[in-house]
């Protein structure tokens, strides 16, 4: 390859052929120390961005800005700045970019909306819901653009559904326009096939699982269909498993069929607090090689994600962990080994192990991950351990430490300071004594 003007396209078309972005980074870190100008520094700072690899992005972006001459490209790097060390979980930086640009100009739409995000992530929810009030949004686009800030506030004033549908009308127009099939609009096509694309994460497809059933109602033909395939059968199989037809291939599909985003999925439905939770959905399959033969306590653990998105990865520090927990058999369900701990990892070749590990759980304490969504789609007992800037199923006016998308042995122990674990933790062993009751 010439020079790093040629990148883009090349890293696109890895990516969008074989989706491989650990390699998309390897070959930009590669060019790390070859790139000299500014224009240099721009244009691997928005492959980063296509790829999510923030450590770069940051270093070219501050390149940038601090060689920068044009005031008017001055204020687009603070305002990529800013969104680089939020998505980070570094919103006091955010703010430091953030302030310059809203002291220059307070009326800026884009830049108030930037400000309303990071206030979220510090905690500060009563000043980004004031100044929220003062945004008036006056097209479509704008809009959307704020629409997840305005649901975010709605669902902590326990406007669940309103809060739901704005939080998720990002989600709804995914891929409008690149695909031959027309968006469902949520109404009822009796006889209709509609394909439910698995885009997202693993969570929300444990999550949004329960919505399956809402098509049979609307006597209507779901079929799910995955992007993923290779990466997650083992999914698709626990899918299969409880009654849903799934597909791997779009050459299968006929022009008439709908097409909606699973990531969009409870935009579409009226939502609930009292029935939004039915009972368990996810079920395990007992197979007796999984089995455990232990009568102790047996408490499930995951302290970190699997997927390390944005260059972020959700951590729970490990040393004051282990002391908040009570008496038990600790069962390990990360990568990582801990002393003192049963790991899971190495007998798990499957979704359905896992699940039959969690059945098997009297408790699961994990971060955000899948694992607490599998765990509370088969009603275990579960705690969650929450940062402050937490996804929009977390956000609520409940004051019980429950969500609405699982039953009452669900808890949410959140921060309640950025990045500071100490008062979630110490409420782990009470939490679960309380659920054991």
């Amino acid at each position: 390859m010439k020079d790093v003007f040629e990148l883009n396209s090349f890293i696109g078309d890895l990516i969008s052929e074989n989706k491989n972005l650990e390699l998309a980074r390897s070959i930009l870190d590669s060019y790390e120390d070859k790139i000299t100008t500014v224009e240099e520094h721009e244009v691997v700072s928005e492959i980063c961005k296509l790829i999510g690899h923030n450590r770069l992005r940051l270093k070219c972006l501050k390149f940038a800005y601090t060689n920068c001459i044009n005031s008017e490209k001055l204020s687009q790097y603070r305002f990529e700045l800013a969104k680089t060390f939020l998505s980070m979980n570094e919103p006091e930086q955010s703010l430091f970019y953030n302030n310059i640009d809203y002291k220059n100009d307070n009326s800026n739409f884009y830049t108030l909306i930037e400000r309303v995000k990071i206030l979220n992530a510090l905690g500060r929810t009563e000043e980004s819901d004031s100044l929220l009030e003062l945004l008036l949004p006056e097209n479509k686009q704008e809009k959307e653009d704020l629409s997840v800030e305005i649901g975010k506030k709605q669902l902590r004033n326990g406007d669940l559904d309103i809060g739901i549908k704005n939080v998720l009308l990002p989600e709804k127009g995914r891929y409008m326009g690149l695909i031959p099939y027309n968006f469902w609009v949520g109404s009822k096509n009796p006889g209709k096939t509609i394909i439910i694309h698995g885009r997202g994460d693993i969570s929300d497809q444990f999550a949004y699982f329960r919505f399956f059933k809402q098509f049979k109602d609307l006597e209507m033909n779901s079929i799910f269909y995955s992007a993923y395939n290779n990466e997650r059968k083992d999914l698709i199989e626990v899918y299969r498993r409880h009654g849903v037809q799934v597909f791997d291939t779009t050459k299968l599909f006929d022009l008439d069929f709908l097409w909606v985003n699973l990531s969009s999925l409870p935009s579409y439905f009226q939502i609930e607090e009292e029935t939004l939770w039915e009972g368990p959905y996810i079920t395990p399959i007992k197979d007796l090689k999984n089995k455990l033969e232990d009568s102790k306590l047996k408490i499930g653990i995951k302290l970190m994600s699997d997927s390390k998105k944005n260059n972020y990865r959700k951590e729970i520090p490990t040393g004051a962990f282990f002391d908040s927990l009570p008496d038990a058999s600790l069962y390990n369900f990360d990568s990582k080994h801990y002393p003192n701990c049963i790991n899971l990892r190495e007998k798990i070749t499957s979704w359905d192990d896992t699940l039959d590990y969690i059945d098997q759980m009297d408790v699961i304490v994990s971060c955000d991950t899948s694992l607490v969504h599998a765990a509370g789609a088969m009603g275990k007992n579960t705690i969650l351990l929450c940062p402050l800037d937490s996804n929009y199923m977390w956000i609520t006016n409940k004051t019980d430490g429950t969500t609405p998308w699982y039953g009452s042995n669900f808890k949410i122990l959140k921060q309640v300071r950025l990045r500071e674990w100490f008062e979630p933790l110490q409420q782990i062993k009470p939490t679960i004594e309380e659920l054991m009751k």
